[in-house]
């Protein structure tokens, strides 16, 4: 077998083993929100009261693009609200803060007054009832 015929198995090779130090790094990544980590407060009970204080967030992929900027909010234990606007209006930019999917660049998401972001976040989650705006459909019966 001459080398040129080995050569370009080499250059598939070196794209093959390159492509699989990416794919191994991102499965080895931290995210910055863990729901698995046991840190975190765990309150003793939960009234309900929920209040945004000065959130400023950009989404990490659009860091320059501010969608919440010192935005304010209080929802009152036993309190319905519903959140309606159009598209891109911030509906469910507030419920992936409020769920802690991410967290705001400054100011603080609050539960009964603590700061979110000191609770252990499987416990937090577990505090909500959420539907989220895209269904989720698949062949087959419930039962």
């Amino acid at each position: 077998v001459g080398l040129g015929q080995i050569a370009p198995g080499v250059a598939a090779f070196q794209g093959a083993r390159e492509a699989a130090v990416d794919v191994y790094a991102t499965i080895e990544r931290e995210p910055p929100i863990n729901a698995m980590d046991d840190q975190g407060q765990k309150l003793q009970s939960v009234a309900g009261k929920m209040e945004l204080k000065d959130v400023v967030f950009a989404y990490p992929s659009r860091p320059n693009n501010i969608v919440c900027n010192g935005y304010n909010l209080s929802i009152s234990v036993g309190e319905t609200m519903a959140l309606v606007g159009p598209s891109g209006s911030g509906k469910s930019t507030f419920m992936s803060l409020a769920l802690r999917f991410y967290d705001p660049q400054s100011g603080s998401v609050e539960l009964d007054g603590v700061d979110i972001r000191s609770l252990n976040v499987k416990w937090y989650r577990e505090q909500f009832g959420y539907v989220k705006q895209e269904p989720l459909l698949f062949a087959g019966t419930i039962r």
